[in-house]
């Protein structure tokens, strides 16, 4: 795949920053179909990464990427 530059405006804004885009849990968890309970423990197990430990508090980010990996697998 070629790479594209912020500078070329043939790109489509998500080819350049799809895998800046994170999402909270509850975003996720629509997107699976699945409960916030069960995006905790696909994170705590490993199979889905975050932006920044998790804190009491703090607003969970998961990364687009991490959510893609997940879908589709590491060939994503």
């Amino acid at each position: 795949m070629p790479a594209v530059s912020a500078s070329d405006s043939s790109a489509h804004p998500r080819e350049l920053y799809g895998d800046l885009r994170v999402f909270r849990r509850d975003e996720v968890a629509d997107r699976l179909g699945v409960s916030v309970d069960v995006v905790d423990r696909l994170i705590n197990a490993g199979e889905m990464t975050t932006v920044r430990p998790r804190k009491k508090g703090r607003i969970v980010q998961i990364p687009a990427r991490s959510l893609r990996t997940y879908i589709y697998g590491d060939d994503a």
